[in-house]
């Protein structure tokens, strides 16, 4: 038995192509626009936090600092539909062209940061929300299963 249907896949790998285009575009506008109003987001340093405004805010202050001017890509490794209306997206995020990190966060020798983002979606109507954002830096040199 499938839970999804093939239009639910098509819309959800639609809504992770708007996220890049949004984040390499330097909108945390648009790259906010699917994420619920009581959303979890848990950054790639392990901060916390509750809510659209909040996400959209914290992803304005680093599209204008820090991350300013630098490129994502987010292949989707795995889209899993616990319930029809329920999404569990398996993301490798790779961040390009960064001028300033964190502390604490590195890129591999190619200059790029890896990612594991997962993303939990649930389908309200015909449009599917970002409920969880979970993103986690993988540490150079580590080894990568499954990839």
């Amino acid at each position: 038995m499938t839970l999804a249907s093939g239009a639910d896949k098509t819309l959800i790998a639609t809504l992770i192509e708007r996220q890049q285009d949004a984040w390499n575009a330097g909108d945390a506008h648009a790259f906010s626009d699917a994420f619920m109003h009581d959303g979890c987001f848990v950054n790639i340093l392990g901060a916390l936090s509750y809510g659209r405004e909040p996400f959209e805010a914290q992803h304005a202050k680093i599209f204008a600092s820090i991350y300013k001017g630098s490129h994502v890509h987010l292949p989707v490794r795995r889209m899993h539909f616990l319930r029809p209306d329920v999404a569990l997206v398996d993301i490798d995020a790779e961040l390009s062209n960064c001028a300033h990190l964190p502390p604490g966060l590195t890129t591999e020798a190619d200059g790029i940061v890896r990612t594991r983002l997962q993303e939990v979606l649930i389908k309200e109507t015909d449009r599917w929300m970002v409920a969880s954002f979970h993103n986690v830096d993988i540490k150079p040199g580590m080894a990568l299963p499954g990839k």
